[in-house]
């Protein structure tokens, strides 16, 4: 993609290259003989030209103007006529924009190359013509790197559009900008410490630099389905397949001709199957074979996808918090940012979404009631209790009018048949027990989706390795462990007292001292701490969204 105002430089440059062409070896003399300027600026009137030619560009004329006027209109990207060590390595960004997951369509990257390599052949020259050259580089550069910085460093504008209400971080392209240009200005010159960026998005970054280079050598096949499971120990020319499909995410495997099924190889396959959210059995089913066979293409999309979600997460994480990532159905504990532990949990169905969003815990409830959301009472229950007007009572839920929480209705004194979704105005609160769908014990923090984390009596789903299930909020499968870490840590854990808290079953809320943010995320891929990377199903569709709307 050409921007319009490269014909406007270009036009500039011919007349360089007809110039330079006409008397090269005088011109050069003239060059290396005349005393350079100290300090080359630009102005006003040539900035106000440019956004002139590109109005596309006018939402970065402030920011532009009030860069150059910051610092008197001093050129950012050379000094004394040559490029400092900065503008190389910026423009090198923007070269390798596919390695941060973009198509190379979003930069005109040839174009910023060929006329950087164009200029650097006249620098320190004082011609008229090269100066002004230089200075219009200089502003298109510098728009260049508030686009490019937008993009890679922040991402999106409108993260919300793709379901994901976590506050998204924002940056200052122009204090990042004039960050850069302070540093050292040496050959050794590095902007990743700039780099607002998170590990996770660096691990990807690498795995999708070696997933393109796989690409372009053709991708890694397909392995033929068979009618039947292929086990350790088997031979089978489809073997042969599954090896060479392995041998490029494996770095102990070998693409070899060899059809048996040996130890190694199913070593290999059981990391990838772990890898991939199934069961770990070591046999190639059909299933595994699904994931075998998902292009390298795809899983590229992917990542680019998931490093775009990178780009809107908050910096650095407070000394604890929780991160639950809801396609991998888990929950992580983070202390000092770095791993402590992990649970399984269940998410919401894909018709009822958990949603995306961060807050903090600030309360846990033991032997909580559930105060039933309308959608399900009416939807769910309300039907049930049609059909048996002893439901609500034999479950030990409670009714009450919306606007009197203070006093039940007994289920007799009303007349079901004529409650409907648009007359429904009870409310259904299900008293602590055994039955109670949240367990023993929740946990707060405060949002508008109405969603929380609890304790489940329907343990036997964990079993099961897709666990959306919830109608949005999140079951955890070992919720007593999570209660005790996070009161231990403040000191309020007293087993005696909480024990026979939960034998009264009486509903308790305990306040922490100090609030512990809580994240809910949604990454189909990442790293683990071993640098193994993982892949997930986009259970809620909301890879496919970013990627049907964004130019990966």
């Amino acid at each position: 993609m050409k921007s319009k105002h490269l014909l406007f430089l270009l036009f500039t440059f011919i007349s360089i290259i007809i110039l330079s062409c006409k008397g090269k070896v005088n011109s050069q003399k003239k060059v290396h003989t005349v005393k350079l300027p100290g300090i080359e600026r630009t102005d006003e009137n040539l900035i106000n030209l440019y956004f002139q030619n590109q109005p596309e560009d006018t939402i970065w004329r402030e920011d532009i103007l009030t860069f150059y006027k910051n610092r008197n209109y001093k050129l950012a990207w050379s000094y004394k006529g040559k490029f400092i060590p900065q503008a190389n390595y910026v423009i090198n960004m923007i070269k390798n924009i596919d390695e941060e997951g973009f198509s190379m369509e979003c930069f005109p990257t040839n174009d910023i190359w060929h006329h950087y390599i164009q200029l650097s052949d006249y620098q320190k020259s004082i011609l008229p013509e090269h100066i002004k050259a230089r200075e219009e580089f200089d502003i298109f550069l510098s728009i260049t790197f508030f686009k490019y910085a937008r993009k890679i460093w922040a991402g999106i504008n409108n993260p919300e559009k793709y379901d994901w209400f976590i506050t998204k971080k924002t940056i200052n392209e122009r204090e990042l900008l004039m960050s850069i240009l302070k540093a050292e200005l040496d050959s050794t010159f590095s902007a990743s410490k700039f780099h607002p960026l998170h590990r996770q998005y660096k691990l990807l970054k690498e795995t999708l630099i070696q997933y393109r280079k796989i690409a372009r050598q053709g991708g890694w096949g397909n392995i033929t389905k068979s009618t039947y499971k292929i086990k350790p120990g088997d031979t089978s020319s489809i073997i042969k397949q599954l090896r060479y499909r392995l041998a490029f995410e494996s770095k102990v495997l070998k693409a070899d001709t060899s059809n048996y099924f040996d130890s190694t190889l199913v070593f290999a396959l059981k990391k990838f199957q772990f890898c991939h959210g199934l069961e770990t059995t070591g046999i190639l089913d059909s299933y595994t074979i699904d994931e075998l066979n998902i292009p390298v293409e795809k899983r590229i999309l992917q990542i680019s996808a998931n490093m775009e979600r990178w780009r809107w997460l908050p910096e650095k994480g407070s000394d604890l918090y929780l991160a639950i990532n809801i396609p991998e159905f888990a929950l992580h504990v983070y202390e000092e940012n770095k791993h402590a532990w992990q649970m399984n949990v269940i998410v919401g169905k894909t018709l009822s979404h958990t949603p995306i969003f961060s807050n903090e815990i600030q309360f846990l409830v033991f032997n909580p009631s559930w105060n039933v959301p309308k959608s399900i009472a009416v939807k769910e229950l309300l039907p049930l209790q049609k059909k048996d007007p002893a439901y609500l009572t034999r479950n030990n839920m409670q009714v009450f009018m919306s606007n009197k929480l203070n006093t039940p209705i007994h289920p007799d004194s009303i007349i079901w048949h004529s409650i409907n979704e648009q007359n429904f105005n009870l409310t259904f609160i299900q008293t602590p027990g055994p039955e109670n769908p949240l367990g023993k014990v929740k946990f707060l923090f405060p949002n508008t989706f109405d969603v929380y984390l609890h304790d489940t009596p329907a343990k036997h789903l964990f079993t099961q390795k897709e666990r959306g299930f919830s109608h949005g909020c999140i079951r955890l499968e070992e919720p007593m462990k999570l209660a005790q870490y996070l009161l231990e840590k403040q000191g309020m854990w007293k087993e005696k007292e909480i024990n026979k808290l939960l034998e009264m079953d009486k509903e308790v809320y305990m306040k922490l001292k100090k609030k512990v943010p809580v994240y809910i995320v949604y990454f189909t891929t990442w790293m683990d701490s071993n640098e193994n990377v993982h892949f997930r199903k986009d259970i809620y569709g909301l890879d496919q969204k970013l990627i049907d709307e964004l130019n990966f």
